[in-house]
């Protein structure tokens, strides 16, 4: 499991609208999904498109994350 955390400081990202969950599995990569939840339910999203646009989203959170962090700390 991996969780990421940006700092305020990090600014604006693309993934700011929702929070979403990746659902990934190594055994079985076509099971692989998206889970959106919203105050009227929720969503999964398992096509090719929204995995790779969602992909896109944590590798840019996580960037900006490396970015806002020095020395294990928030800037």
């Amino acid at each position: 499991m991996t969780v990421q955390i940006l700092p305020f400081s990090a600014g604006a990202h693309p993934a700011m609208t929702a929070p979403f969950v990746l659902l990934g599995f190594d055994d079985h990569p076509g099971m692989n999904t998206v889970y959106l939840e919203n105050g009227r339910g929720a969503l999964y999203l398992e096509g090719a498109a929204d995995l790779t646009k969602y992909d896109f989203f944590t590798s840019a959170e996580w960037a900006a994350f490396v970015k806002g962090v020095k020395g294990g700390e928030f800037d």
